[in-house]
Order: structure tokens, then sequence, then C-alpha cells
């Protein structure tokens, strides 16, 4: 996914579709198969998020060498940006999150039962 450098005036368009090329194990692990796919920032961020999150990252995590090279090989228009910017993120999907379940919440009529459970460490920490 280089650009012709033939032709440095040539524009990229963000919008124009890549082909994304995988193999299709279901059926046969000889055969590949081929899918366009649109990029799109945004969806990237947020999906970028959504991974902070879930493996507890810390935001600087995509200030690191090895991340900003892996992103450069797998899709080289993705823009890394601030940690910043990255934790506006979170909050946002955190938000989103939030607002699915009280959707969820309010739409159901039945009583929902919420229970926590805590330890305490030698320490008296719970």
């Amino acid at each position: 996914m280089r650009d012709c450098t033939k032709n440095p005036n040539k524009e990229v368009d963000r919008k124009q579709k890549t082909i994304n090329v995988g193999k299709d194990f279901e059926d046969d692990p000889n055969v590949a198969s081929m899918k366009l796919v649109e990029f799109n920032q945004e969806q990237i961020l947020i999906a970028l998020a959504k991974m902070i999150i879930l493996d507890e990252l810390p935001f600087k995590f995509v200030k690191n060498e090895g991340f900003r090279k892996f992103i450069e090989k797998a899709q080289p228009y993705f823009k890394i940006l601030s940690c910043v910017i990255i934790a506006r993120y979170c909050i946002q999907v955190f938000n989103d999150e939030k607002e699915k379940l009280k959707c969820m919440l309010s739409t159901n009529i039945e009583l929902v039962s919420l229970t926590t459970n805590t330890w305490r460490s030698i320490q008296n920490l719970n």
C-alpha cells in the first residue's frame, strides 16, 4: 500500500476502498477470499479505545514504537493521535456503553438486582 513514487502529485482518496485478502478457514485453508474494505479513521479510533479499555492499557500505549510500527504496516492511512485524544475516545466509548445500558434497563420491565462481593487483603484493603 505505497503511494506511487513516479506521480508525487497523485491525491489519495481516503474514501476509496482497499482489497483485503485473507484465508477462509471454514471451507478450505488453501482458498483465499477477498473483500473490499473502506478505511474509516473514526471507527479505528473507537476500536483502539475499546482495546485500551478491555486490555487495561495505559493511554501512552499509542506512543510506543512497537505499536507505531505495527500500525504503519497494518494500516498506513491510520494517523495515531495524542494520548489526550485517545483518552477522549475512551470516555466516549464509556458514555456510549452507559447510554446503551440505560436504554436496555429502561425498556426492560423486569426487576434488576445488583450485588457486589468484596474481599479484604491482609492490609485490610478492599
